[in-house]
């Protein structure tokens, strides 16, 4: 919370990332960052849990979604920025533990199997809302639920009953159960793109305990096998190239993939991934040139889809024998990551001189207010919360840290310290009220979106948002917050001073063009904070020049010259959380 709060993440990837990448647990509890085109390993991110079961990325590649059965519970990872978003806690009810989840395609709901022992199997699964990262709902499949799938218009999902040896198959609008397909031992399935075959691994016990090991393809309008393929080991994954004209199921056992034509239904030459490799799970690139094979070994390799040549081996730790859809694209890098529809700066239009900047993302709202303390000083205050129906609440804390200007701005000098509450209600996305207790002070006071330029060009990138130091220099501790309307950004400003109190100074673009634009610098003084505001005791004195360069959608750098303070600059990126 700490490092959401202070503008950063330690170990923050950005937005301007290469792809594809895969995202993958290790024994360590941690979900490893691949750059499949270097081999290069990024980040380690630490998952809650002990014990990492199944992995689902949804199609913008800024969200990654990791069951725990171990600690019943599925983390959801911000990708772009390195950080566990959050947790949905209790996902299965116990004894039961969470299975492979499945995403939809319009990525606003999860669907996760929860499965017990051999024993106890259960019957359960559960459906969570993304955006609350809530369970939404608890439904009754067949009995030892462990893997879920989608069809590709999202209508339908379908959970794999590996004890009861069923599909079920329930509406998405309703979540109904609305078919039961019979498969004995089944396991693995898998949609082809265009929705018209479903593919299931199937073990099933014939006479004299011999075992006849197949894939079923289904018609899932009807729910019949239309005809099984014939295979000779247990299959653990089955997933289908983006064409669809080629299917691929892991064999761990015998340690191959195999590869069917889905024109024909007839099992192709398979791909040895060498003696005790044991391949786990395979994914392939957006354009299906690649396949992407997670071994027992702690190894991906990676092979050309037409040759079948490996082109290389990357080791990257003690894995977790993950199970899911591991690789994605990344965020892309052109388009702007913008937060959601309350950010940017708020006041009272009776109250000129102070303010507070919301950040909104998701259903979470940072908020960074600036204001005036005792002596009349700039001061500023953050807070995070999470917003509901009924409003936002948080704790304010007051943040503390080294000198900023003239020096190496240092990190590990950031504490925060609570000094109250405060409570946010939004009447739609321009007006709402503000409710505080701060160092023994409380007051209710209307706040409004604040009105920059009331016509104009609508800009191509709105840069509004909340920007701090680009990650690889990780100056966690201090950002800068845009408002961005028509030609006009307003620019607040959160540094410290030289005692490392928080001080906030203020700028206004007025001609701001795509690459960003210079504006004249103010500190102000106002008077104490107090439950009242006096606007009329509100100084703005003049303190230098601020110039806004943007690199791209969501970076770019500042340059500055402070009075008293010299000149410097910063490369700043959007903040992502």
């Amino acid at each position: 919370m700490l490092k959401r709060v202070l503008w950063a993440v330690a170990f923050a990837t950005g937005n301007a990332v290469a792809a594809p990448f895969a995202y993958l647990p290790n024994d360590a509890h941690q979900l490893q960052q691949i750059d499949l085109a270097t081999g290069a390993i990024g980040p380690r991110i630490q998952l809650l849990g002990s014990q990492p079961v199944g992995i689902a990325i949804n199609p913008a590649g800024d969200r990654a979604y990791v069951t725990d059965d171990g600690a019943n519970l599925v983390n959801v990872v911000n990708l772009a920025n390195g950080s566990i978003a959050a947790t949905v806690g209790g996902v299965c009810t116990p004894p039961l533990g969470p299975g492979v989840p499945a995403l939809n395609p319009s990525a606003t709901e999860l669907v996760v199997p929860c499965s017990g022992t051999t024993s106890n199997p259960g019957s359960e699964v559960a459906v969570v809302n993304v955006a609350s990262n809530s369970v939404s709902a608890r439904l009754v499949a067949g009995s030892g639920p462990i893997i879920a799938a989608w069809n590709p218009a999202g209508t339908r999902f379908y959970v794999a009953n590996a004890i009861g040896g069923t599909i079920s198959v329930f509406n998405a609008t309703n979540n109904s159960l609305v078919q039961t397909i019979n498969l004995p031992g089944v396991f693995a399935i898998a949609f082809n793109p265009a929705g018209t075959r479903l593919y299931a691994s199937r073990d099933m016990l014939t006479g004299n305990n011999n075992t006849t090991r197949a894939i079923a393809v289904i018609d899932p309008s009807t729910g019949s096998t239309l005809t099984t393929i014939s295979v000779a080991d247990d299959i653990i994954w089955l997933s289908t190239n983006p064409s669809g004209t080629r299917l691929y199921a892991a064999f761990p056992n015998a340690d191959t993939i195999g590869i069917i034509d889905t024109s024909t239904n007839t099992a192709l030459t398979p791909i040895s991934t060498g003696t005790g490799s044991q391949p786990v799970t395979v994914n392939t690139n957006s354009d299906g040139t690649r396949l992407y094979v997670l071994l027992g070994t702690s190894n991906v390799a990676i092979y050309d889809a037409a040759s079948l040549a490996r082109l290389n081996t990357i080791n990257y730790a003690t894995n977790a024998g993950v199970l899911g859809n591991f690789v994605s694209a990344g965020p892309a890098s052109t388009g702007a990551n913008t937060p959601g529809a309350l950010s940017g700066q708020w006041w009272n239009h009776n109250e000129s001189g102070w303010g507070v900047h919301f950040t909104q993302r998701g259903n979470t709202i940072f908020a960074a207010w600036y204001t005036y303390d005792s002596s009349g000083n700039p001061k500023w205050y953050v807070t995070t919360c999470t917003n509901t129906a009924s409003g936002c609440s948080g704790s304010v804390l007051q943040v503390t840290a080294s000198r900023f200007f003239g020096v190496q701005f240092s990190p590990s000098t950031v504490s925060s310290n609570g000094v109250g509450f405060v409570t946010f209600v939004f009447n739609g996305n321009d007006a709402g009220t503000m409710t505080y207790t701060v160092n023994g002070v409380s007051r209710s006071v209307a706040i409004e979106r604040q009105a920059l330029q009331a016509s104009g060009t609508t800009p191509a990138v709105n840069y509004t948002d909340l920007w701090w130091n680009s990650p690889a220099n990780s100056e966690s501790g201090w950002g800068l917050a845009i408002t961005h309307q028509f030609s006009t950004m307003f620019l607040a400003w959160y540094v410290y001073n030289d005692s490392g109190q928080p001080m906030w100074y203020v700028a206004t673009i007025t001609n701001a063009t795509a690459s960003g634009g210079t504006g004249q610098l103010f500190r102000t003084t106002g008077p104490a904070f107090s439950t009242s505001f006096n606007p009329n005791a509100v100084v703005a004195i003049p303190a230098g020049t601020i110039t806004v360069n943007f690199t791209d959608a969501n970076n770019g750098t500042i340059s500055y010259t402070v009075t008293g303070e010299g000149s410097g600059s910063k490369t700043i990126t959007r903040q992502i959380f």
